[in-house]
């Protein structure tokens, strides 16, 4: 088989050759090339089967893919034929143009016009190769400004320059002139165009004839001045006129805008302690005094200034330390304790009298905030200090500890005054375990011999009570002592051996909760 490509683009579907020979070959290309999907089709025929590599078995299929494509038919029985083709299916080719035009201007792309900057696309389609997408870059460069002023309007034989003066720009004026500026001096329509990287803007000025030319003068006075406009003195403020003949060109009209500077007078307080002097402009001003400046302004102006000099009272003052006990601060080189009052009397930095009184008060140490010493029933407590800074005697520093024995317990911490804060208490925890067994062997071997419960040496009891029942729930024994037992007898003679219940109940001295307690024993003889 000879290999070859071929462009495949109509729609039509692609048919083979139908098999006039034996050979294993139906015919078909070697490669088909497309930029969209391939109907592949088998002529007209009659086959007995036919199976595409997809398993297909109709006489056409949709290459949707690109890809190698195998068909087998059976045209008699047992006598197969085979044949390949390779299947590429392309996109379609981009093509690019970028392109630049400036403000208000518009560009034919593919028969639509655009005018704002953007990307644009428009596909072209073939019918012998892919499809073109065609893509426009677009962008806008803005026209430059143009300002030749507002219309005016000159003398005869004045002129006027008339400037655009735009970076990088070419110039044609109406008179084609190309430089930035021209001078005018003829009255009329005057229009510049200006082109700046291809992109144009343009401005016109109308030059319209004038008999006047106007002049604004402003004019400052003091309020003891005057002004003298052709000859006429003038005190006031307002807008006054003159005019200014010419015989070569226009008239010109000057107007003064007047404004009068008043006089400012201003009076000043000055203090002086007691038997001082105080320098005011280069003079010594004394206490009681009263003087008067005149001061001129950058216009010539007088403003008058009256400064009179008062008696700076002396000061007192107040201030109260708070101190540890037997911990004196300083002060001026003193040395000051609590519980006292101290004077001073101080000169300030002009020179005055200042008194000062210091009250020295002693810290307030709280030696008491464990509270009451702690007779606990519990198995601990929680010690609590109302600093979280405390140092315990135990070695932890903290708000709080728990205290599981029994103990004196010490709490130190530094108030906000430095004081040193201390305080000691006594903690008692009441061993309340108790051991009952739960079998006796009463006789004569003195061991186990004797049933009750055993309590810790140290617990004292304000109430106890045990009892001991038989199995069907007679009570064979009662005791309200602790130190009492059962020796295994019921009215003094001793029981059968066997199961027998028990209750408990009783109160420990120093703690108000009654605690009961039951169970049984086991009597062995």
């Amino acid at each position: 088989m000879n290999a070859s490509v071929t462009d495949y683009t109509d729609s039509t579907p692609y048919t083979t050759i139908p098999p006039k020979s034996k050979l294993i070959n139906l015919h078909l290309i070697d490669t088909l090339k497309s930029c969209q999907n391939v109907v592949l089709k088998l002529v007209p025929g009659n086959y007995n089967s036919i199976v595409w590599n997809n398993n297909i078995n109709t006489d056409s299929i949709t290459a949707s893919s690109s890809g190698t494509y195998t068909v087998k038919v059976e045209t008699e029985k047992c006598k197969f034929y085979f044949d390949t083709i390779v299947v590429i299916l392309g996109e379609p080719i981009p093509v690019a143009t970028f392109d630049t035009i400036c403000d208000n201007d518009s560009i034919l792309f593919h028969g639509a016009y655009y005018k704002n900057t953007g990307v644009y696309r428009d596909t072209t389609e073939s019918k012998v190769s892919c499809d073109t997408v065609n893509i426009l870059h677009l962008s806008t460069r803005p026209n430059p400004i143009v300002n030749l002023g507002k219309d005016t309007s000159i003398c005869t034989g004045q002129n006027i320059t008339l400037n655009a003066n735009i970076t990088g720009a070419s110039y044609l004026w109406n008179n084609n002139q190309t430089s930035s500026s021209i001078v005018a001096s003829v009255h009329g329509l005057y229009w510049l165009r200006v082109e700046v990287n291809k992109c144009f803007g343009r401005d016109t000025i109308l030059l319209s004839p004038s008999d006047y030319i106007y002049k604004n003068i402003p004019y400052d006075m003091c309020e003891t001045d005057s002004l003298n406009i052709a000859g006429e003195f003038i005190k006031e403020e307002g807008n006054y006129y003159d005019t200014i003949n010419s015989s070569t060109s226009c008239d010109t009209i000057l107007n003064y805008q007047v404004s009068i500077i008043n006089s400012v007078s201003e009076k000043i307080t000055l203090e002086a302690c007691p038997g001082q002097t105080i320098n005011y402009l280069g003079k010594d001003l004394i206490i009681g005094s009263m003087d008067s400046f005149v001061l001129t302004n950058f216009l010539g102006c007088d403003s008058i200034v009256h400064v009179s000099v008062n008696e700076r009272n002396a000061s007192y003052d107040t201030l109260r330390i708070t101190t540890c006990i037997n911990a004196p601060v300083y002060f001026n080189n003193d040395t000051l304790f609590a519980g006292n009052k101290y004077y001073y009397s101080l000169k300030t930095k002009q020179g005055c009298d200042s008194f000062l009184t210091i009250y020295v008060d002693e810290g307030k140490v709280d030696n008491r905030f464990l509270g009451k010493d702690i007779i606990e029933c519990s198995p601990s407590v929680r010690l609590i200090s109302p600093n979280a800074n405390s140092i315990w005697n135990t070695g932890a520093t903290s708000g709080y500890i728990d205290v599981t024995k029994s103990g004196m317990y010490i709490a130190s911490f530094v108030d906000i005054d430095g004081c040193i804060n201390t305080d000691t208490i006594n903690v008692s925890l009441i061993n309340n375990k108790i051991f009952i067994p739960n079998a006796f062997t009463p006789g004569d071997d003195l061991l186990n011999n004797c049933f009750k419960p055993k309590f810790s040496p140290e617990v004292q009891f304000n109430q106890y009570e045990f009892e001991i029942y038989d199995r069907w729930g007679e009570l064979i024994y009662h005791t309200l002592n602790s130190n009492d037992c059962w020796g295994g007898t019921f009215m003094n003679t001793p029981v059968q051996a066997g199961v027998y219940l028990w209750a408990l109940s009783y109160t420990i001295l120093d703690c108000n909760e009654r605690i009961y307690k039951f169970g049984d024993v086991t009597l062995i003889r």
